[in-house]
């Protein structure tokens, strides 16, 4: 398997982002929602070593909010400068029109 450093992700995604070409460096899910932030964050934080939780004792305080968390959170966050403005609001329209129990897709993705 190789192995990229995230300065390295980040000249690869530099590279291929040009906004005035409609070519965007990422497409990643933004959202104040918790499962949209969820999916998208959490492998931020388990890639740079964090933890979301204690599975022990099911504590969260300590440890979601660690130091490495948070360089973790700043990287994540930090990406949304690549993505086409217009999905970062289509996510948040979609999720908040879909969510409800009878719109739930028989595939799972609701």
């Amino acid at each position: 398997m190789y192995e990229i450093e995230y300065t390295d992700l980040i000249e690869i995604i530099e590279f291929f982002h040009r906004p005035d070409k409609e070519m965007y460096g990422t497409a990643m899910m933004y959202s104040k929602e918790y499962d949209f932030f969820s999916c998208a964050y959490y492998p931020f934080a388990y890639s740079t070593g964090g933890k979301i939780w204690d599975p022990a004792t099911s504590d969260v305080y300590g440890i979601l909010n660690s130091d490495i968390n948070a360089t973790a959170m700043d990287q994540f966050i930090g990406l949304m400068k690549f993505n086409q403005r217009m999905l970062l609001h289509l996510v948040s329209v979609t999720y908040s029109t879909f969510s409800t129990a009878e719109n739930v897709s028989p595939l799972g993705n609701g």
